[in-house]
């Protein structure tokens, strides 16, 4: 009895091992578990003309200019319009008294203006038209501001020292085949 027991542990025994021990068919599978399917060649290195230059500083400082230029302009069309809208007021009223126009140069009713009424809406008419040209002006002026900023920044953005500098990863596009289960498709990779 006591041999039949060493027998069977000693088959039991071998039997463990063969059965532990890889076959290649087990080996290759397990080695294809551990290594990836398709390795994406390493990215190539190009220089970006699209990355900012640097120093950085001079294009935010020309969109704040340009920003200003166009609140500038912005600001003097609204008075612009309630400066007309006062021109037109003492138009009408000139118009109303004299049954012509009056100009802000000195033609038209105010050319010799016939009674002190007439005179002071002559010179309010004046005034008012100097308001409407000086903000006609500024609106000028804000708008040469933001154009000169905007191509001034355009400029050293794209042209400005530093450029190309900045290197950006390029990655050849890798096509993949899949198959899991009952589903399969294809994986498309790459960084462009």
């Amino acid at each position: 009895m006591r041999t039949s027991r060493a027998l069977a542990l000693a088959v039991g025994l071998v039997l463990c091992v063969v059965c532990s021990a890889p076959s290649p068919a087990r080996a290759d599978d397990a080695t294809a578990q551990l290594r990836p399917a398709s390795r994406p060649p390493p990215p190539e290195v190009h220089k970006s003309w699209l990355a900012p230059p640097r120093p950085i500083w001079p294009v935010i400082a020309a969109v704040v200019v340009a920003g200003a230029g166009v609140v500038i302009s912005a600001v003097y069309a609204v008075r612009a319009g309630t400066d007309q809208s006062s021109v037109d007021s003492w138009n009408f009223e000139i118009l109303n008294k004299t049954g012509t126009f009056g100009s802000s140069n000195g033609t038209g009713a105010c050319l010799k203006p016939p009674s002190s009424d007439v005179i002071t809406a002559c010179n309010g008419l004046k005034s008012s038209q100097d308001a409407v040209n000086t903000d006609n002006t500024f609106i000028v002026v804000g708008g040469v501001v933001t154009g000169t900023a905007v191509v001034a920044g355009l400029l050293y953005y794209f042209l400005g020292p530093g450029k190309g500098d900045a290197q950006v990863a390029r990655q050849r596009p890798v096509v993949t085949p899949w198959l899991s289960g009952n589903t399969s498709g294809v994986s498309f990779v790459g960084r462009f």
